[in-house]
């Protein structure tokens, strides 16, 4: 798995060392979640080949400066099309969520990653689901789209915990901008919009909304109870 990640990577010579990066992020992401040793090697795997669709594209694409042709185009298509980016969670709600922003990330330049167990939020309300898991990528993408492209990373995911619903999202972000309680979309650096809002939605569901800065990555965590 990892010569195949190096050999994705050498292929292009701007994303060197791309996938392990990706894939020490994912397992940091899975360690915070509780998931087990097991799990967490699975998921750091996976990370390691999320770009693995470009073992099918030439070099020579890949790394070229210029305009790609109409026929160059097709063979990124074509390798692309082998790999099903349909979201299915078991939640409509968080499909729909999950492919808004996934392609909002993609626009931006932001490597959007997900571990979702849409089951897991089926009996909460969907309005408010919504708003919750909305209200939380918008402040992420936010403040991820403003820094280095190496670091434009988020992630989100959703399981059981225990008696609970845990809903995590993270991303890096720039600690010198950071606020702990803005509550103004002016902010656009800040994790602060729609805070309030959020923790209002929670504590509604009888649930609890939690922020955690480490170095420079931020942590969202919104527990609700499950019925």
């Amino acid at each position: 798995v990892t010569a195949l990640s190096e050999a994705v990577d050498a292929k292009d010579r701007y994303t060197s060392g791309h996938s392990k990066r990706v894939a020490e992020y994912a397992r940091k992401i899975a360690e915070r979640m509780g998931k087990s040793k097991e799990e967490q090697e699975e998921i750091y795997r996976a990370g390691l080949l999320h770009d693995v669709g470009k073992i099918r594209i030439p070099a020579e694409i890949i790394n070229k400066p210029g305009k790609l042709t109409d026929e160059e185009m097709r063979t990124i298509s074509d390798a692309m099309d082998l790999y099903d980016n349909t979201v299915r969670t078991g939640s409509e709600i968080v499909d729909t969520v999950i492919s808004q922003k996934k392609l909002i990330c993609e626009q931006k330049g932001i490597i959007f990653s997900y571990v979702c167990d849409g089951s897991a939020v089926l009996s909460i309300e969907p309005s408010k689901l919504y708003s919750l898991l909305d209200n939380a990528l918008e402040n992420a993408i936010e403040a991820t789209s403003l820094l280095p492209e190496a670091e434009r990373m988020i992630s989100i995911g959703i399981g059981k915990q225990n008696l609970s619903v845990r809903i995590e999202v993270s991303n890096y972000f720039n600690p010198a901008a950071a606020v702990t309680h803005g509550t103004s979309k002016q902010d656009k650096q800040h994790h602060g919009y729609g805070l309030k809002s959020m923790r209002y939605i929670a504590e509604s569901l009888g649930g609890s909304v939690q922020t955690d800065q480490y170095s420079n990555m931020f942590f969202l965590t919104i527990l609700l109870p499950i019925d």
